[in-house]
């Protein structure tokens, strides 16, 4: 991920002042605009452990930008993504289904079959033009999550100075397209996907970020940062921020050498699926309110239809929590977090991991199987299996009901799909 030192010293300038100015709060819904249906800014962090943001503890503070979206909105300190890969937990987030109903299960050998709604299309069908900008090849329209964009910036093959840049964009590059769109939407209803690669390894960041904190990785989350911070400057520049929910979530973590996983993909340990969730909007998400209870990715479309009146999922798995944003409800509202990865099966041809965490324990089906209390061993060292047999033949048996129950779609066994000799290049 080389970028190239001559993006530059007015862009260094520029966008290091608003790495030190936060966005402001947008104001107080005004009577004419109460019943105005807000548009929505959907902002995906690849590769991004919550506990590296500052908002969730990390001593460096290195997110300033996305820390001060949380005082402004609502921080969900417990949200899990179904997989630690990128193509899946996007599929699920857009449709609020598990991978073993849109058939997901990996990146670039699957794609999203039309036959799945996703919130995109819903909220076109309700007239919001709707847009996206995506930061790496993963996400290409190749895959499916496109479908229901008027307007989907995918990764083309771009030769840089001889240099390959067919896979990724640096996270300038994004928020310049996406606040391009933004231009180009005007005061139409919104919708707009705008997703940032950078945190994934290789851990490249740009000259002005490299060495600031002594981890690439933490340098990473903060250039994106960095640039959030652009990109909500210039939505409160076209007069917007006034009318927009925005979201600030991630698709999965990062191992960091927990569980003697460095990067993710393979295990489906809390590191590599908890993720950042926030929502700052100008009605309907209380400023500064921290959320414990459990939430999970699939809840996010339900939750912003709810919010944008827009609409429903007919298949959705999750459910809205607005009613924990506004406080309605208080108590830990049952939401089993499901997870997986194919990775080992794919490409090792182990077998693949499922996990549930539900009543604050966590059950890892396995051979031999795992069973964490994740209230008092949040890092998921201790496995208790052998000492509650009863425990995990339970969480077993629910894990099984949650898959046999589910909804079928047609498409989903037909999900996979062949990929071609530059395909695979640009997935390596």
């Amino acid at each position: 991920m080389r970028r190239l030192f001559s993006l530059w010293v007015v862009g260094w300038c520029s966008a290091t002042l608003l790495a030190q100015t936060p966005p402001s709060a947008p104001s107080p819904a005004a009577a004419g605009e109460r019943d105005r249906p807000l548009s929505v800014l959907l902002i995906s962090m690849d590769t991004t452990r919550a506990d590296h943001l500052g908002c969730y503890g990390h001593p460096a503070n290195p997110t300033p930008n996305i820390d001060a979206v949380a005082k402004q909105g609502a921080l969900f300190e417990h949200c899990y993504s179904p997989a630690p890969i990128t193509l899946p937990s996007h599929s699920s987030m857009f449709t609020s289904t598990l991978p073993f109903v849109h058939g997901v299960r990996d990146n670039g050998v699957y794609r999203l079959r039309p036959e799945n709604l996703t919130i995109t299309e819903v909220l076109k069908q309700q007239g919001y033009a709707t847009a996206a900008v995506v930061g790496a090849f993963v996400l290409d329209r190749a895959f499916g999550l496109s479908q229901g964009f008027d307007e989907y910036d995918d990764v083309r093959r771009v030769d840089v100075g001889g240099t390959d840049r067919s896979r990724i964009r640096d996270a300038d590059e994004v928020t310049d397209r996406a606040l391009a769109l933004l231009e180009k939407i005007g005061s139409q209803r919104f919708f707009l996907f705008v997703h940032y690669f950078d945190p994934h390894e290789r851990y490249e960041p740009p000259p002005r970020w490299a060495g600031k904190f002594d981890d690439p990785y933490l340098e990473e989350i903060a250039f994106v940062d960095e640039q959030i911070g652009r990109l909500l400057a210039g939505l409160e520049k076209a007069g917007l921020s006034d009318r927009t929910l925005v979201v600030i979530t991630a698709d999965h973590g990062e191992g960091r050498g927990d569980h003697d996983e460095s990067t993710h993909g393979y295990f489906v340990y809390d590191s590599t699926l908890r993720v950042p969730l926030i929502l700052r909007a100008p009605r309907g998400v209380p400023a500064g309110r921290r959320i414990s209870a459990q939430v999970r990715l699939i809840d996010l479309a339900p939750t912003i239809l709810e919010l944008t009146g827009a609409g429903r999922l007919p298949q959705a798995q999750g459910a809205s929590f607005v009613s924990l944003l506004q406080g309605v409800v208080t108590g830990d509202v049952p939401r089993p977090s499901y997870g997986e990865s194919f990775f080992p099966r794919t490409y090792l041809k182990f077998s693949q991991l499922r996990s549930l965490r539900a009543d604050g324990w966590k059950f890892i089906h396995a051979d031999p199987p795992e069973l964490y209390h994740v209230v008092e061993d949040p890092g998921e060292t201790r496995n208790l299996a052998s000492e509650n047999v009863e425990r995990v033949k339970q969480m077993r048996s629910a894990l099984r009901r949650m898959i046999t129950d589910a909804p079928r779609i047609a498409a989903a066994e037909q999900a996979s799909r062949q990929l071609s000799d530059e395909e695979l290049r640009n997935l390596e």
